[in-house]
């Protein structure tokens, strides 16, 4: 199960995530490149058994398509 979740959407809210984290196969994140590191980390992507990718922001389309491949 591929998992966005998009800033406007806020952090505060990740009921989703916690049912159904273990169900998510890929995340994808999308942002300012300045950003890569810290979000790479809050998400912990080195500790996932789904595959974590950064994008920046002027690759949202090819986020989305290596959410659903």
């Amino acid at each position: 199960m591929p998992f966005a979740l998009h800033h406007e959407d806020g952090w505060n809210d990740l009921t989703f995530y916690v049912r159904h984290g273990d169900a998510i196969t890929r995340i994808a994140i999308v942002g300012d490149e300045k950003w890569r590191s810290l979000a790479l980390m809050f998400a912990s992507a080195d500790l996932r058994k789904a595959a974590v990718e950064f994008f920046p922001e002027p690759d949202l389309v090819r986020a989305r398509t290596w959410l659903t491949a």
